[in-house]
């Protein structure tokens, strides 16, 4: 899921943002791909989608709601193998963004 192009260093999720394929970048998201990967241009896919203009696609690389499970299930991976630093920056990474999603929300919306 997250292996390299050996030509540009790229991703699955970079060629899903480079191509306008807002399904598979999300579903390349929620399976784990790492979001902050950059290219051998020093580009994310976030930026590639931002910069190309592809809107929906843009918006699911940067939807908190998206990447706070993204970043908690990579703490996961991390801390079951043992990188225990790792982990717990990257869980406070999904915390913050589980804070941003909260924050949009109102009490009706989190009511079960």
């Amino acid at each position: 899921m997250n292996a390299t192009d050996p030509v540009l260093g790229r991703t699955p999720l970079h060629f899903a943002a480079q191509f306008n394929r807002a399904a598979l970048a999300k579903l390349l998201v929620q399976k784990g791909a790492t979001v902050d990967a950059v290219d051998n241009q020093g580009e994310t896919a976030t930026q590639i989608a931002e910069r190309l203009k592809w809107k929906k696609v843009a918006a699911i690389l940067t939807d908190p709601s998206v990447l706070f499970w993204n970043f908690a299930n990579r703490a996961n991976k991390l801390y079951k193998a043992t990188e225990y630093d790792l982990a717990i920056a990257v869980y406070e990474r999904s915390f913050a963004l589980l804070h941003e999603v909260s924050s949009t929300c109102d009490d009706r919306q989190l009511r079960p």
